[in-house]
């Protein structure tokens, strides 16, 4: 009987090995992801189910502490390009900055969590620039704000940000540009002319670019874009708006012109984390309308709000959480601070005031 329950005892230990060695063992540098730290097991979650999913979205993933993985699901053939398909899908994807704020030898990062972590949670973000240089005071850490410092005022960089979890790091985000130790002040001058103003980090003059005179417009707003462009929003009587795109030297490249729009004032212009623009323009008798715009500053859709009497819609910008802001200005020194969602829809606002003589801008 003893022996008989021992055989019995191990043909199923035989049987437990034979499949655990069915099961492929790869190591982590199938893809070129680093271990961060041993893990368990998850399965995929995949939104497919069934024969029809692929094979790599019906498994289960089990890290080793030795630094190899296994993977049990359908068709699992071990080719190296299955493993890469495999790890991809447990690895942080989605990020996009928001905004890279330029500082004297540094810049501000902000961007949004990742839109999937990939199972296991995010450990840390990396901020990377290019050219190289930069370094990231906040690497290692699950801060969505980091400080890049040591670059050289007056040079644009360019920045990504990568997600790390147990499993390795995911790809890069959208490439944002932004040159530190740079400010800009535009002058709108009578007729018709705009003067850009190129400041060092202590604000003081170094270069400028002058436009116009051009009859019946009004520069209203200038900013900068991921893409290392800048923009410059012209204001034209009748309700036009012109819309320049200038090269990182404020040298005018092309524009893009809407109108006429009766009772219409483009006021406010920005460039969006997804790759679109925002074109904001008050009417009167307490009217905003947001226009989205490509890249290439094509009209693509709007939201309106109002009539709001004694409001006046008077900026907009996008945050690193990707919600929106927009800014209204009441008489009597009121200001309203609306929240609004990726999509433009209201969510919440704040008001203060009224402070007689004073206006928010």
């Amino acid at each position: 009987m003893l022996r008989a329950n021992l055989s019995k005892h191990l043909y199923g230990l035989f049987i437990f090995i034979c499949v655990t060695c069915l099961l492929p063992v790869f190591p982590f540098a199938a893809n070129g992801a680093t271990l961060a730290s041993p893990v368990g097991t998850w399965n995929m979650n995949a939104s497919a189910t069934g024969a029809s999913a692929p094979w790599w979205e019906r498994g289960t993933l089990t890290v080793i502490s030795n630094g190899t993985f296994t993977f049990s699901g359908a068709e699992s053939d071990g080719s190296v390009d299955s493993v890469a398909e495999v790890l991809s899908q447990f690895l942080p994807t989605g990020l996009a900055i928001g905004t890279a704020t330029a500082g004297n030898a540094e810049a501000a990062v902000s961007f949004t969590a990742p839109a999937s972590n990939g199972g296991p949670p995010v450990t840390s973000y990396t901020v990377t620039s290019n050219p190289t240089g930069g370094v990231d005071a906040n690497a290692g850490t699950t801060s969505t704000t980091h400080t890049v410092t040591g670059l050289t005022n007056g040079t644009p960089y360019t920045f990504t940000v990568t997600a790390t979890n147990a499993i390795g790091t995911g790809p890069a985000s959208n490439p944002f540009q932004v040159t530190p130790g740079i400010g800009t002040l535009l002058w709108a001058g009578t007729g018709g002319s705009a003067s850009i103003w190129t400041l060092d980090s202590s604000n003081n003059w170094t270069t400028f670019e002058l436009y116009g005179p051009y009859s019946g417009w009004t520069p209203v707003n200038y900013s900068s874009n991921s893409d290392g462009t800048r923009t410059l929003l012209w204001a034209g009587t009748g309700g036009y708006a012109s819309i320049w795109t200038l090269n990182g030297s404020n040298n005018y490249t092309t524009y893009i012109e809407y109108g006429p729009y009766s009772g219409w004032t483009p006021v406010s212009y920005s460039s969006n984390s997804d790759g679109t623009r925002t074109l904001l323009w008050a009417g009167t008798g307490g009217y905003a309308s947001i226009w989205t715009l490509s890249g290439s500053n094509n009209y693509t859709t709007y939201i309106e709000y109002g009539p709001y009497s004694g409001w006046t819609p008077v900026s907009y910008s996008s945050n690193s959480d990707g919600t929106r802001t927009l800014l209204w200005a009441g008489t009597g020194g009121s200001a309203s601070i609306w929240t609004l969602n990726g999509s433009n829809n209201f969510t919440t606002d704040t008001v203060y005031g009224p402070y007689s003589g004073w206006t928010p801008v």
